[in-house]
């Protein structure tokens, strides 16, 4: 049994792990590392430059690709690792304040020259918060309305044996040390985790006498990250263009290449799991195998499930999907579009409010 100090050193440490996978999933899906220049981002660890002080960020990158008249697009994440228990409204209130801080910061001359002000990165800054288990409903309606997206893995079952390994690995960690040096701690993990497996780990952060056994649940974490071979953060579309949202996608398999060979739009179904704590969906582009989970943050969605419109939720939330994909070793920006024929299909297969997925 943990006692109330040792809890909050496994929560710093745990969160130190998730932080890492976040940041190999961000690399997956195109947005690079930023390098720390000490005016902007300190080196060392993830600080950075706010309007009114440094604020430390879980994760962040860089988009690898530029839209015309916007700056480098920058995403400030927080990520947080409980298994059950959900993200409240103190967390997403905290993380806003630090992302207007952040987003403001072009104004601060603390030290640096006025020819430093003029040249260095100026980014368009996006703020998200990834988490392992689900958002409260305060959290969820205070993030739509302050435009913060929301990314749940919760029942996931692509990242349900990566929390699990974080978990497992709490008894061959030093979880004083790892709490302590929270950011170096992240920064070792990333770092494992993104060169090829090695048989064996030394480290102050691992107990010597749980190696072989941090090594046998490291390797199992690694290989359910390097299975995943689409991590693409996308746009859902719904009937009016105007509603839109984040999403990741996530999926064991690449997206063929012949799905987008001829045009820039591919049909997909779009399902859904029922679970105790939500809804789970999966896309599958027509004429392929591939499975690709995302989730929806529960406030979109919970009034057409409470009234059995999910066919109309799919239609005016799900209606397109972007992302940005490789095609041929060319970047393209391409989207699924749900087909409306197979979505008629299944509304005529059902009763005006009951439907089967």
């Amino acid at each position: 049994m943990l006692s109330a100090k040792q809890k909050r050193q496994w929560n710093q440490a745990k969160g130190a792990l998730f932080e890492a996978i976040v940041r190999n999933l961000l690399v997956k899906a195109n947005y690079a590392p930023i390098a720390p220049d000490n005016i902007c981002i300190r080196k060392g660890n993830r600080n950075v430059r706010g309007r009114g002080c440094w604020h430390n960020v879980d994760a962040f990158g860089k988009l690898s690709y530029r839209i015309p008249y916007v700056y480098p697009i920058r995403l400030l994440v927080e990520a947080k690792c409980y298994r059950n228990d959900p993200v409240e409204l103190p967390v997403v209130r905290n993380f806003l304040g630090a992302f207007k801080d952040i987003s403001e910061n072009y104004f601060i001359r603390d030290k640096i020259s006025r020819g430093q002000m003029l040249t260095y990165n100026r980014y368009a800054d996006c703020g998200a918060i990834f988490s392992a288990s689900d958002f409260s409903a305060d959290a969820q309606r205070f993030a739509l309305a302050h435009g913060i997206s929301l990314i749940s893995y919760h029942n996931n079952s692509i990242l349900r044996q990566a929390v699990d390994s974080i978990y497992a690995l709490r008894t061959t960690i030093d979880i004083v040390l790892a709490s302590k040096h929270k950011s170096d701690f992240s920064a070792y993990i990333y770092q494992k985790l993104t060169k090829p497996l090695q048989n064996a780990y030394w480290s102050s952060f691992i107990l010597r006498e749980q190696r072989d056994t941090f090594f046998e649940i490291f390797k199992e974490l690694y290989g359910s990250l390097e299975r995943i071979k689409t991590s693409a953060i996308a746009i859902a579309i719904g009937e009016n263009p105007e509603v839109q949202y984040p999403i990741h996608l996530l999926s064991y398999e690449s997206i063929p290449e012949r799905v987008f060979a001829e045009s820039d739009a591919h049909p997909v179904r779009i399902h859904y799991s029922i679970s105790e704590n939500g809804l789970i969906f999966r896309a599958t582009p027509e004429e392929t195998s591939m499975q690709i989970y995302f989730t929806v943050p529960r406030g979109i969605y919970q009034n057409y499930f409470a009234r059995r419109r999910m066919l109309d939720f799919k239609y005016k939330f799900l209606r397109y999907i972007e992302l940005q994909t490789i095609v041929r070793k060319l970047r393209r920006i391409v989207t699924f579009e749900l087909n409306t024929d197979w979505l008629e299909g299944e509304r005529a297969a059902s009763s005006e409010h009951v439907e089967f997925t």
